[in-house]
């Protein structure tokens, strides 16, 4: 199961609406441990979401130490979408990541397994 950290913007000038874009990803992925997370913690997740309401994009980590996935009102890493094809747009990339992360994840463990025979 893929746990995913969300984490959401104050809100101060929303161009989405955020818990409407969050209900539609969590419906996509219902076998997904989703948690909310605040900016500078440390929880273990494999993914981090982060959802700000316009592209200001207040909530940006300089340097994620997992893959990050963020959304700025309609914008998502940074790359302009349709507002109407956002959710579709953000579960595609949540996807990638994912396997991403599990490729690189079997990748060191062959490493490992190799370095450490038996």
């Amino acid at each position: 199961m893929v746990k995913c950290g969300v984490i959401f913007c104050g809100g101060c000038n929303p161009l989405i609406n955020r818990s409407e874009l969050f209900r539609c990803i969590k419906r996509a992925f219902s076998t997904w441990n989703f948690s909310y997370l605040h900016p500078e913690g440390p929880p273990e997740v494999d993914l981090l979401l982060i959802i700000n309401g316009c592209p200001a994009g207040c909530i940006r980590p300089e340097e994620p130490k997992r893959p990050a996935l963020i959304v700025s009102g309609t914008l998502v890493n940074q790359r302009q979408v349709p507002e109407k094809g956002l959710c579709e747009i953000v579960c595609k990339e949540l996807q990638r990541l994912a396997r991403e992360k599990n490729h690189a994840e079997v990748e060191r463990r062959i490493q490992k397994e190799t370095q450490n025979p038996g």
